[in-house]
């Protein structure tokens, strides 16, 4: 209650999303705008009949436009749904081709990591067979990820999440899939950040000291209607729980804040190096050469 009295990232996010829907609303503003301009000019010209040409006016302007965006809806709206069914269909059929899961996944959307990115997270855990994975933010991802720490007999998942329902949902496929032993998603809430990146705050981090050194970190969250740069703090604040050579999968590096971020990030981690440049711009995999807690120390 604290932090929202003190730094309220609700009201925030909240005007973001206020300031993304009026962007819709330019169009029609600038056209009544221009509507009332010309019936002041008419009704000084002509008198009461240029207000009724102004109505006049009006009328056929409201009826093109209605009729324009009627069109323009179902366009939209029928590229969009083939678009989302093909994606879906294409990106289901290449998760199958590397997961085998006992109960069928839950159905891909937009807003979760692509095909791409789950195989290459399931090749890493196949090649590196970590022992503690840690994710921000639950999902598919999480289900896949079990899976694979199943098959390679080894290992677990602790999946950071602020959203109570995504961790609900996620945590209810864990136990359909049989999967509890590999994976657990901890619902945390947001504290207030001390370190000097203009980020307010970020997840209160649950006792991690108790857990092995994290071996594989993906990041996928918060959200960032939150703040921007909110995925920032990840590599500073979780450094000290990374193992030797750990590895760092990033999503969503074509959004433009989140590649200001991963330039910041190596930067100021010397020991950070990009493995996959030539791999898909959607995500980054990173590795530490050495122990991220001394990747500011001059090299002997």
């Amino acid at each position: 209650m604290r932090l929202l009295l003190h730094y309220p990232y609700w009201r925030q996010r909240l005007r973001n999303r206020i300031a993304r829907g009026l962007r819709h609303y330019i169009y029609a503003i600038g056209l009544w705008s221009a509507w009332a301009i010309v019936s002041i000019i008419l009704l000084d010209l002509f008198g009461q009949n240029g207000l009724f040409i102004s109505m006049i006016l009006f009328g056929g302007i409201a009826l093109a436009s209605l009729v324009y965006l009627a069109q323009w809806l179902r366009i939209v709206v029928l590229r969009d749904r083939q678009w989302e069914e093909g994606a879906k269909r294409e990106t289901e059929h290449l998760i199958h081709e590397f997961v085998s899961p006992r109960r069928p996944l839950p159905p891909w959307n937009d807003y979760m990591a692509s095909a791409e990115l789950m195989r290459c997270l399931w090749q890493l855990i196949h090649e590196e067979r970590p022992t503690h994975v840690m994710e921000l933010g639950s999902g598919l991802s999480t289900v896949v990820m079990a899976y694979a720490l199943e098959a390679c007999g080894n290992g677990s998942v602790t999946s950071l999440d602020d959203h109570a329902g995504y961790a609900a949902r996620t945590r209810s496929q864990l136990r359909e899939h049989g999967l509890d032993e590999y994976a657990k998603v901890v619902l945390t809430r947001f504290s207030r950040l001390e370190l000097d990146c203009g980020v307010p705050f970020w997840y209160a981090l649950p006792d991690l000291c108790a857990e092995p050194p994290i071996d594989l970190l993906f990041i996928d969250g918060p959200m960032r209607d939150y703040h921007p740069r909110i995925r920032y703090p990840a590599l500073p604040i979780l450094q000290e729980y990374l193992a030797d050579n750990a590895i760092v999968v990033v999503d969503d590096c074509h959004k433009i804040d989140n590649s200001y971020v991963l330039q910041d990030w190596l930067a100021e981690f010397p020991g950070l190096q990009i493995e996959n440049e030539d791999g898909f711009p959607r995500f980054t995999v990173l590795r530490f050469s050495r122990s991220p807690l001394n990747a500011g120390d001059d090299v002997p």
